[in-house]
Formats: C-alpha cells, sequence, structure tokens
C-alpha cells in the first residue's frame, strides 16, 4: 500500500502487551507497518489515543517516544483524548493526563499536537 498513498496516519495502539489486549491480535505489527510506511517515503503521521491509566502512562508513552525517534523525531505526532468502554471498564480520562503526555512526549518527538 506504501506505493500507491503519500500519506498515513498510523493509530498506535500501545506497546505489544497493550496491543494484543485492545486489538485481540496475537501479532504485533504495528512497529513494522510504521517503518515501512517511513521508509517507502510515505509522509507518516501517528496518532496515540490516550487511555492508559494514571499508573501506565509514563511507561507507555515513553515506549512510543523511544521508537518513533529512533526513525525520526520529526514525525508528527497526534495524542488523542478517547473514552473508550467497550471491555475497558476501569478507565477514567484525567485532563492533565495529555499535559503530562505531552511533556513525556516532546523529550523525544518535536511535533506533538494535542486533540481534545
Amino acid at each position: 500500500i506504501c506505493f500507491v498513498t503519500e500519506f498515513m496516519n498510523i493509530d498506535w495502539k500501545g506497546s505489544e502487551d497493550k496491543f494484543k489486549f485492545i486489538t485481540g491480535s496475537r501479532d504485533y505489527v504495528l512497529r513494522d507497518r510504521i517503518k515501512e510506511a517511513y521508509n517507502a517515503g510515505v509522509h507518516l503521521e501517528v496518532s496515540i489515543p490516550l487511555y492508559y491509566q494514571d499508573d501506565e502512562l509514563d511507561n507507555e508513552i515513553k515506549i512510543v517516544g523511544e521508537f518513533l525517534s529512533s526513525i525520526d523525531s520529526e514525525i508528527p505526532c497526534h495524542l488523542l483524548e478517547i473514552s473508550p468502554s467497550y471491555q475497558y471498564y476501569n478507565f477514567i480520562f484525567n485532563s492533565k493526563n495529555m499535559k503530562k503526555a505531552k511533556n513525556i512526549l516532546l523529550k523525544y518527538m518535536n511535533n506533538v499536537y494535542t486533540v481534545c
């Protein structure tokens, strides 16, 4: 698909364990697809839904930042405020998490945007 498109916005569904929980998939292909799109010269942006609980936030955002910055710290990142409900009952969005996540991600990435 990278050869027929000029732009991709890929949703980051979390670290490997989080991805498998959210998607139900046994295969963790997210990192490979991001690298593939970037290496093909596609304009790439990454959206990061903030569904993490308070005790998970720092580590999960650090994982995103470290991975993306290893490819290119100029990749635009969009932090999204969401309110999941299907089979994820412990989640309560805290607006402080958006600011905290942005500050953490800015340590690794140069283009971080918030979408509330």
